[in-house]
């Protein structure tokens, strides 16, 4: 009896999951990663539990702010204070 072999499938629907898959990590990360750099300025008393439970997390928040240009560092000063302390009309 003769046997016939089916070709093997191609990879491509594989590498399309295994793309989804990773886009999907990154986007998760980036959204993670915004909303804890989010709870830290926003939050004194998250930042004492972060650096309690993590104090490597906030080091390297100290180390991004400490490498920010005076400039840069200004602007995102004056525009955080807006945000923390409401004017009075």
């Amino acid at each position: 009896m003769c046997r016939l072999q089916m070709p093997p499938k191609p990879l491509e629907p594989l590498a399309k999951r295994l793309f989804k898959g990773v886009i999907v990590l990154e986007l998760l990360g980036v959204f993670g990663a915004y909303g804890l750099f989010h709870m830290m300025n926003t939050s004194q008393e998250f930042r004492n539990t972060m650096n309690r439970r993590f104090p490597s997390v906030l080091e390297g928040r100290k180390q991004f702010f400490l490498n920010m240009s005076p400039d840069t560092l200004d602007k995102w000063w004056a525009k955080s204070v807006q945000v923390f302390i409401p004017t009075v009309d």
